[in-house]
């Protein structure tokens, strides 16, 4: 029974899992680490502005929050739907 649903969920995971523009997303997530920590770099050595860089981000954080809860999953959506179309190019041209 265990193996029906292990390859089940390997069947779902390589369904969403890109084929041809997997770099891209390893790229946007490479993007992201390196600005997380260069912001948290800058964060912490902000010295006297500490307390107004913390002000604005808590707005910044009650503003955008729900916008990015809303759509945080379209970048993902547009890079699949732009795979698929990849994928049958590549399969017409086979």
């Amino acid at each position: 029974m265990k193996d029906a649903s292990s390859s089940c969920l390997k069947a779902k995971d390589k369904e969403h899992r890109l084929r041809y523009l997997d770099f891209v997303q390893a790229a946007a997530l490479q993007a992201v680490i390196c600005f997380s920590s260069l912001y948290n770099y800058a964060k912490e050595n902000s010295g006297p502005l500490r307390p107004g860089v913390q002000s604005v981000e808590n707005t910044v954080k009650t503003v955008i929050g729900p916008v990015y809860e809303k759509f945080h999953d379209i970048p993902f959506e547009l890079l699949k739907f732009v795979d698929r179309k990849v994928r049958l190019s590549v399969s017409s041209f086979s």
